[in-house]
């Protein structure tokens, strides 16, 4: 088999493969590229699957190249924070406020687009002029339904397991840190009742 996929996904995809018992290097050839050219080489034959993301994956359907994914990544490993931010230590101590009014609005934003599904579509037509309507619409049907934004800010500890052993399984951790050392979800939680 030889795959084709961003290097963003390389942790996720080399997961996997443990998980499915198949060696990275032996029994695959990897090669990593960008996620817009996915579909240019699975089309011109230069790998047989392609790893990636939408609107990418819709555009390959819409042109014959591949049918609808058969591996779901979200749904194939379960809860994994796919989409977080992150606060320095010192910043969360020195500027709590600033902080907390953050998580606030991320709070909101995530409850706005996760209840008014077109008018995300239509807020994102402004943060990305250039990109077809329809590859937008994709994108976010596609988010929806693999659930990839918590609703609410919420980070599970499931979802640290999943992405600590996807790090740890690629090498890029070595020590095993705990959900309560890296995850802070009090801002959250206070905020959850207010909103």
């Amino acid at each position: 088999m030889r795959s084709k996929s961003p290097n963003g996904s390389k942790s996720p995809k080399r997961y996997l493969l443990k998980k499915w018992k198949l060696d990275a290097t032996r029994d695959v050839t990897l090669v990593e590229t960008a996620n817009s050219a996915i579909v240019a080489v699975v089309r011109n034959k230069g790998a047989q699957i392609g790893v990636s993301t939408e609107p990418f994956v819709k555009q390959g359907v819409r042109n014959g190249i591949w049918s609808e994914p058969f591996c779901n990544i979200p749904k194939e490993m379960g809860p994994y924070a796919y989409s977080t931010f992150n606060v320095r230590l010192d910043a969360i101590q020195k500027t709590p406020e600033l902080v907390r009014g953050f998580v606030r609005g991320m709070m909101k934003s995530l409850k706005f687009v996760d209840a008014n599904h077109d008018e995300a579509a239509e807020i994102a037509t402004t943060q990305f002029p250039t990109k077809a309507l329809a590859d937008l619409k994709a994108t976010l049907d596609r988010s929806f339904a693999d659930e990839l934004w918590s609703k609410d800010g919420t980070i599970g500890r499931a979802s640290w397991d999943t992405a600590k052993a996807v790090v740890m399984g690629a090498g890029l951790l070595k020590i095993d840190v705990k959900y309560d050392e890296i995850i802070d979800m009090s801002f959250v939680d206070k905020l959850k009742t207010k909103l």
